[in-house]
């Protein structure tokens, strides 16, 4: 191959990894670290002040020699740090020496594997544009720009995430390979050795038998069982469905919902709008209500369908694959009895565009005059911190007539930074004009607030 094809070749394989390798490691952190801006902004940091640092790297020494060197650097750290069972690996580890901080695990991983990676390809870029009279940028720059299309909208939804991993780890092993002047076994052999290991970790076989029924762009999905009757599905780690198929038992927050959500008779059907579809066991055995399933993830029905219900949902349930705020700027004003919204993670903490005022206010519009909406959150329940107590206002202050029912018993005077239950909030639609009054020693209507068909 030509020289200057090679060195074109080079550029657009490093500019492919340098962004396609980010999008994967913020996709593998997700179910360990969660996916919210705090974590993004650490790596983000991390890395790109190592590719600025490898940037200003002075190098000597023939350059096909440095840059087989450094690219061998990339794929060594990449190949197994992009690796989800390898990362799920490093995790443990690192839970086991004390560290529990979601901030402190994505900071150590980037540090560990992903910045000494982009260091060597940042060498690579600054070797690449230093040439006289050789235009290798737009290289670079193609190979970046279609990273994120061919990752996010063709790999990851109709491949899969480990399907990435290993193309980055071709891509980088066929550069060296055509680097190599000699292509002797010596050479070689270590790039080879090292995609063979990420093929295998990679593979598809490995991840079902780990229970990973899908993994894209969206959530890792794992599917396993517990006991001979009863299934767990795992979205990116958190627990989001559970169903005993002998005794219908299904996770307490999911009961108790639809408990106290779904009518138990009616003369016509409801509508109800679920956002978070998990494994649709909300309304599982329900045929006479009208149910609409939102989730932004287009594989979790069939994941669900497939390997977790074990049948398809019921002609009375549609599944839309839209994101939550999308869907109800299209949706109808006063178009659904009862909103049932589930997208919490299985920790404290919610997506930041739903749990906002105008995302609520957006569900207030999408009710009926009388619906009714219930919110699943994993909160402090003695409202010991400021996301339980911000997450309480926000939502009251959207659907002040609320209640909050925890799942479990709550000890009133725990004072543990930790202590978290699961619990879901209860909004009714009245409007926002009609606020109760309140009752003070000089003016107090109680008396005219008495329900006549009590008796006191």
């Amino acid at each position: 191959m030509p020289w200057l094809t090679l060195l074109r070749l080079i550029g657009a394989v490093t500019g492919f990894t340098l962004c396609a390798a980010l999008l994967i490691a913020l996709r593998t952190l997700a179910p360990y670290t969660g996916s919210g801006p705090e974590v993004a902004a650490a790596v983000l940091g991390i890395t790109l002040a190592a590719f600025a640092w490898g940037l200003s790297h002075q190098t000597s020494g023939p350059r096909r020699r440095t840059l087989l060197r450094r690219l061998l650097v990339a794929l060594l750290l990449l190949a197994p740090g992009l690796s989800m069972m390898l990362v799920e690996a490093l995790f443990f580890f690192m839970r086991g020496f004390g560290a529990v901080q979601p901030l402190q695990m994505a900071a150590a991983y980037a540090a560990l594997l992903l910045a000494p990676a982009y260091w060597a390809l940042g060498s690579v870029t600054r070797l690449l544009t230093s040439y006289r009279g050789i235009q290798l940028a737009p290289a670079i720059a193609f190979g970046a720009a279609l990273s994120a299309p061919l990752l996010l909208l063709v790999i990851m939804p109709y491949a899969g995430l480990n399907f990435g991993v290993v193309g980055i780890a071709i891509a980088l092993t066929l550069t060296l390979t055509l680097l190599s002047r000699t292509h002797s076994v010596r050479t070689l052999a270590l790039p080879v050795l090292m995609l063979l290991l990420c093929i295998g970790i990679n593979s598809s076989a490995l991840f079902r038998s780990f229970g990973i029924v899908e993994q894209n762009a969206h959530n890792i999905i794992r599917v396993v069982s517990q006991g001979a009757d009863a299934k767990l599905m795992r979205v990116n780690n958190a627990p989001a469905a559970y169903l005993n198929e002998k005794s219908g038992e299904r996770l307490k927050q999911t009961e108790l919902a639809e408990r106290t959500l779904l009518p138990a008779s009616s003369l016509q059907p409801r509508q109800v709008l679920v956002i978070g579809a998990g494994g649709f066991t909300f309304g599982l055995n329900d045929t006479s209500n009208r149910f609409t399933y939102v989730d932004a993830d287009p594989g979790i029905k069939k994941a669900a369908e497939e390997y977790f219900l074990g049948r398809k949902l019921g002609d009375n349930k549609t599944f839309v694959p839209e994101p939550a705020r999308s869907f109800l700027k299209q949706a109808g004003k006063a178009a659904y009895d009862v909103i049932y919204v589930d997208v919490a993670n299985g920790r404290p903490w919610l997506p930041e565009d739903l749990s906002s005022q105008e995302f609520f206010d957006e569900l207030r519009q999408a009710l009926k005059p009388d619906g009714v909406i219930g919110l699943s959150v994993v909160f402090n329940p003695v409202f010991n911190d400021d996301y339980s107590l911000s997450v309480n206002e926000t939502f009251r202050s959207v659907f002040p007539a609320s209640l909050n029912l925890p799942v479990t018993e709550i000890q009133s005077w725990e004072q543990r930074d930790d202590y978290y239950t699961s619990a879901i909030y209860i909004g009714y639609n009245r409007p926002l004009s009609e606020r109760g009054v309140i009752y003070t020693d000089d003016r107090s209507p109680l008396l005219w607030h008495k329900n006549p068909s009590v008796s006191y």
